[in-house]
């Protein structure tokens, strides 16, 4: 799995991906969650200083220590993008739903733009992943690295040695954040993962509720409430049976909201030297995987095609 470094993570990052990342990770042998610095160059917000960041709030969050990356510590990623582009039709990119949207919208932006899901499906190819984690605006490019993946194993001596990677789907369909506030651009409606208890708890407390008092799941008729049970169940892992059982005598609104997160953010932060040196010795441990997958993908390609 993968995080860009162009920003603070916030609650829907965690509820959407990570949470499931950490799951996976307690579960599989072979767990890599990389922080994916080559894509941020598409939107021109590329900081050294958010990679740090970024990985401080992975690690506090539960992300094992041997599992993180960069993706631009290892070059293979970029040459196996330009490989697997060679697989690929332009008209295959032209039907990407998020490249269709910046045209409609004027804002075609640059080149790397339109490769970028190319570069996502080295991204998870280059470690032969089995499964991946991921939001639900993200299920169109999984069907592209599968159709990848499927290209590579046609000419591959032995095709299970490329699984055609799983998606695991966030069980929140939607973030559910950016419906707290009264207008989505506000900065009422955002959690960052990093942010403090209290401030937490102050957000939350100006999030829109709906008149009355019952802690019913009802999107329509209650979406304000209902908005905060999706986020309560999702932290708390519960389902929105459970908390409608467990919260049916609060009636007050104001109660509900206390919602808390503590994370050992501020800890990782005090130790920068200590993210730099595990961040560099990853580097080499998942270049010689990334690797090994690249020379037998491009080693099987050429011995098939140019005889």
């Amino acid at each position: 799995m993968s995080s860009q470094p162009t920003g603070k993570m916030h609650l829907g990052n965690y509820l959407g991906v990570i949470k499931n990342s950490v799951k996976l990770a307690k579960t599989t042998e072979n767990f890599y969650f990389g922080i994916m610095d080559l894509h941020a160059y598409t939107s021109n917000k590329y900081s050294q200083s958010f990679i740090i960041e970024a990985s401080a709030t992975l690690l506090a969050c539960g992300i094992p220590q041997k599992s993180l990356f960069v993706q631009s510590h290892n070059l293979v990623h970029a040459n196996l993008s330009w490989f697997l582009s060679c697989l690929l039709s332009v008209n295959e990119l032209n039907q990407m739903i998020q490249w269709k949207e910046k045209l409609k919208s004027g804002n075609v932006g640059n080149v790397g733009l339109f490769t970028y899901p190319i570069l996502q499906a080295a991204d998870i190819l280059a470690y032969r992943a089995t499964h991946v984690p991921i939001g639900e605006d993200q299920t169109q490019h999984m069907v592209l690295t599968r159709k990848l993946a499927n290209k590579c194993r046609q000419f591959l001596d032995a095709p299970d040695y490329l699984p055609v990677p799983e998606a695991i789907l966030s069980e929140i369909a939607k973030d559910p954040v950016s419906k707290m506030s009264k207008s989505d651009k506000s900065k009422n409606g955002c959690i960052f993962i990093t942010d403090s208890p209290d401030l937490i708890r102050e957000t939350v407390k100006r999030a829109k509720t709906d008149i009355g008092t019952k802690i019913l799941y009802d999107p329509v008729k209650m979406p304000g409430v209902s908005n905060l049970m999706t986020i309560l169940g999702g932290i708390k892992e519960m389902d929105l049976q459970s908390i409608e059982l467990e919260y049916e005598n609060l009636n007050r609104y104001d109660k509900f909201k206390d919602i808390v997160a503590e994370l050992e953010y501020s800890r990782w932060m005090e130790n920068k030297n200590e993210i730099e040196k595990i961040l560099k010795i990853n580097a080499c441990d998942v270049t010689k995987i990334a690797m090994s997958t690249y020379l037998n993908l491009t080693n099987c390609y050429n011995t098939k095609f140019n005889k």
